[in-house]
């Protein structure tokens, strides 16, 4: 309607726009990316007939991100395609805003978390939290920003204390936003929750991050918002695989992300985590742990080695070194023996 009064009216800037918001109000609440994508080509088309460069500039970010999480561009988190060309783009102080809060979309969906997290420790973005009204995705960059720098922190034992004070700092904006009853963010809030108490998390308080990760699951499915989901399950099931050693589990929540994935359109995500999590899926990682433990045949000193290395090698490549520590634990007192039966 405001799109449809601003052309009646002669006001082609403002009816532009409205047509920058509808596309990314599409994507925020989950459309199919499909339809986004369509949207997106349709749009900037009429805002380059118009001239109407900025609108069409800020639009080619988001399209570009969409046709990367598609799969159809052939690249991950470099924005440059058929929409973009990410080197232009970068430099350009009319396009910067767009363009960050595309590129961190991107590397947060294809688990590239450093770009995301140096970005929230810019000072610059300090404006984003005194923002009164603008753009209304301010709280979904603000999000993704809090998502890479607990991501980093786990990764990162020496700067784990600096990334998880902005986290938290962040976290805390949105949580303020929730209480002042803003509809919109409690599927951000619910994600943050989780992976802060992945931190937290103290001995056999596993249970509390289960819940946690549930609840954010459900909490973004239920208000329509699958791609987020998705990311709540992805990120459960690295945590069920680092930390639990739960492979079973972890190969349920990683199938239920990679259908609500493919629901959503997202094809390339869709291969970067059938690629990242192929032993899971196809069951190397728990006939590997049969055969770990298999060789426990009287042989402890050769048990104990395969533990501590070809086991712990190839559990790390996974990503699934919590069942490492699942097998100290379950045979320690073994462990803790001579070298043989």
């Amino acid at each position: 309607e405001c799109y449809q009064s601003g052309m009646r009216t002669g006001d082609k800037a403002n009816a532009m726009w409205c047509l920058v918001c509808h596309v990314h109000a599409l994507y925020l609440i989950g459309k199919p990316l499909k339809l986004v994508e369509e949207q997106c080509k349709l749009c900037v088309s009429q805002m380059m007939e118009l001239k109407e460069q900025r609108q069409a500039i800020g639009l080619r970010t988001r399209w570009q991100l969409i046709l990367n999480l598609m799969g159809i561009s052939g690249n991950t988190t470099e924005l440059s395609g058929k929409a973009m060309d990410e080197k232009e783009f970068a430099s350009s102080v009319t396009s910067l805003y767009p363009f960050l809060c595309a590129k961190i979309t991107a590397c947060n969906f294809f688990g590239d978390y450093e770009f995301g997290a140096n970005l929230a420790l810019e000072k610059r973005n300090e404006k984003w939290f005194k923002l009164k009204g603008g753009p209304f995705n301010v709280m979904d960059f603000l999000f993704h920003q809090a998502l890479s720098l607990y991501a980093m922190a786990r990764k990162s034992k020496k700067m784990r204390r600096k990334y998880m004070a902005q986290a938290d700092h962040i976290r805390k904006e949105l949580n303020d936003s929730l209480k002042k009853r803003n509809p919109n963010i409690a599927h951000y809030v619910s994600i943050l929750n989780a992976e802060r108490a992945v931190l937290k998390q103290k001995k056999n308080q596993s249970k509390i991050v289960h819940e946690l990760y549930n609840d954010a699951i459900t909490r973004s499915a239920r208000c329509g918002y699958v791609h987020y989901a998705a990311l709540a399950q992805e990120h459960f099931a690295d945590f069920l695989l680092s930390k639990d050693g739960n492979i079973e589990e972890a190969k349920y929540n990683i199938e239920g992300a990679l259908e609500r994935y493919t629901n959503w359109g997202a094809m390339g995500i869709v291969e970067h985590l059938h690629n990242k999590y192929r032993d899971v899926l196809d069951g190397n990682i728990k006939e590997f742990q049969v055969n770990i433990e298999g060789a426990l045949d009287g042989n402890i000193d050769k048990f104990k080695d395969s533990i501590e290395g070809a086991a712990l090698e190839r559990y790390t490549k996974w990503g699934a070194t919590g069942v490492v520590e699942n097998l100290r634990n379950k045979y320690r007192d073994i462990l803790g023996k001579s070298p043989t039966l």
